[in-house]
C-alpha cells in the first residue's frame, strides 16, 4: 500500500508539474474571464470604496468619451467609420473590456487581489439584486478567506519574461467577462475625471524622439546636454517588450516638448552606437530632468514606473538590461561597458551610475491600458504606495 500511495503521489506532481509548465502566461492586456471581485485581507470598507472609485474613475474616463450607465455598462464615443446598430454594440463591448482591464490592472497595483467564484455561485450573485450583491462584496473586500480563488495579485509581472504586454483588441470584445465588483457599483457615486490630452507617438524620425549617437560622436555633446549610457542583451530590432523613457513636463498638463521644444522620448533602440553580436550598447545625448519608463510594449506604466534624474553635464550609466532574463532590470556593474567604450575616454572617466527610483506616476493617457513596474532593489518614492509597497506583508512574495 506504501508503495501504491508513493506512487499516486509521484504522479500527482508530474501531473501538477505539466499543468503549471501548459499555464498560460499572465497577459496584462485582457479582462480576467470569470465571476470576480476584489479582496485584500484586513481592508475597510471605506478602504474598498476609495481605491476602487478611483480606479473605475480612471478606467471610464481613459475611453474617448466614456461614461458608465445607470445599469453598470460602460459606453464611449463611436469611431467615426462605424455605422448602424451592430457596430455600436461591439464598440460598446470593446469599451467594456477595456474599463475592465484597466480597473483590474489598476487595483491590483493598489495591492488588491482579484478572486474569482465558481460559475454558478457567480450567475446567481450576478442575476441578483445589485444592492444586495454591493453589500457582499463590501463584506468580502477585507475577508481574512473570502469564497473562490485568487485569480491575479501584484507580482510584478510588467518585469517578468513571458507576460505578455503587447495586443491589439478583439474587434468583438471578450466574452465571458463577469465583474461583480462592476455589476455592483453605484454609478451615482463615480467621481469625474478630465479626458487626459491625446498622447504623440514618436516615429523613428521624430522631432520629440532622441537617438543613439554615432560611436565617433561621444564626446561632442552640447554643455545643456546629459549623456546616458546602456547595454542591452537581446534582440532589439524584434523586441515588443522593450522598454520606453520620457522626461517628466513641468506639470503633469504640460509634456517636457511642450515646454522648451527638447526631445522628451526615447526607446530602447533598433540603432545601437556600439555591437558585438547580441550585446549593444546605446549612447544618448539628452535634456537633462527626470527621465521615467514611460511603457513597455503596448502598457503605459503610469501607476508607478522607475526614473532617473540626470543634471547637464552628467554622463550616466543606466545600466545592463538583458532582454532573455526571467526578470528585466538593470545590472549597474559598469566594468565590461566601460572596456566597450575605451574610444570615449572623457566618458568613461566621468560616467557613474545612476540611481533608479521606482513609483514614479502620472495621468495615464488613451492608450490600450496601463499598469505599473518596478526595478528590484530600487527604492520607491515617498508617498508613492503603489505595487510592492502597497501589498500587505502577509501577501509579500
Amino acid at each position: 500500500m506504501g508503495k501504491i500511495v508513493e506512487m499516486a503521489a509521484q504522479i500527482s506532481l508530474v501531473l501538477a508539474m505539466a499543468v503549471s509548465a501548459a499555464a498560460e502566461p499572465v497577459d496584462l492586456t485582457k479582462a480576467t474571464p470569470g465571476y470576480t471581485y476584489f479582496n485584500r485581507p484586513g481592508a475597510t470598507r471605506e478602504n474598498y470604496a476609495a481605491d476602487f472609485g478611483d480606479c473605475f474613475s480612471l478606467a471610464v474616463s481613459r475611453i474617448p468619451g466614456g461614461k458608465i450607465e445607470p445599469s453598470g455598462k460602460v459606453s464611449g464615443d463611436l469611431n467615426p467609420i462605424y455605422t448602424g446598430i451592430i457596430p455600436g454594440l461591439l464598440a460598446n463591448r470593446q469599451h467594456q473590456a477595456r474599463t475592465q482591464n484597466n480597473l483590474e490592472n489598476c487595483m491590483v497595483v493598489r495591492g488588491w487581489r482579484e478572486m474569482r467564484v465558481d460559475d454558478a455561485r457567480g450567475a446567481q450573485l450576478w442575476e441578483g439584486d445589485r444592492a444586495a450583491l454591493a453589500q457582499e462584496l463590501d463584506i468580502w473586500a477585507g475577508a481574512s478567506a473570502p469564497p473562490g480563488e485568487v485569480v491575479r495579485s501584484f507580482s510584478n509581472d510588467a518585469a517578468r519574461n513571458g507576460t505578455v504586454v503587447s495586443g491589439v483588441p478583439n474587434p468583438l470584445g471578450q466574452s465571458g467577462l463577469h465583474s461583480l465588483s462592476m455589476r455592483a457599483f453605484d454609478p451615482r457615486g463615480l467621481k469625474p475625471l478630465p479626458a487626459p490630452k491625446p498622447f504623440y507617438y514618436a516615429g523613428w524620425g521624430s522631432k520629440f524622439l532622441a537617438r543613439p549617437l554615432d560611436a565617433n560622436k561621444l564626446e561632442a555633446v552640447a554643455p545643456d546636454t546629459a549623456t546616458v549610457v546602456l547595454s542591452l542583451k537581446g534582440d532589439v530590432r524584434t523586441c515588443i517588450g522593450c522598454l520606453g523613457f520620457q522626461r517628466a513636463g513641468p506639470s503633469d498638463d504640460v509634456l517636457a516638448f511642450d515646454a522648451d521644444g527638447r526631445p522628451d522620448l526615447f526607446y530602447f533602440d533598433k540603432r545601437s552606437t556600439l555591437e558585438a553580436g547580441d550585446e549593444k550598447v546605446q549612447v544618448f545625448a539628452l535634456p537633462p530632468g527626470k527621465w521615467r519608463v514611460s511603457h513597455r510594449g503596448n502598457l503605459e506604466m503610469c501607476l508607478g514606473a522607475p526614473s532617473f534624474d540626470v543634471k547637464a553635464g552628467q554622463v550616466l550609466y543606466l545600466g545592463r538590461f538583458d532582454m532573455t532574463a526571467e526578470v528585466l532590470g538593470p545590472d549597474m556593474d559598469m566594468d565590461s561597458v566601460k572596456s566597450r567604450l575605451a574610444n570615449a575616454p572623457g566618458i568613461v572617466a566621468r560616467m557613474q551610475p545612476a540611481t533608479w527610483t521606482n513609483g514614479a506616476a502620472w495621468p495615464c493617457h488613451n492608450w490600450l491600458g496601463f499598469y505599473a513596474l518596478e526595478f528590484k532593489d530600487s527604492p520607491h518614492e515617498h508617498g508613492n504606495g503603489s505595487g510592492s509597497a502597497a501589498r500587505p506583508t502577509s501577501d509579500s512574495r
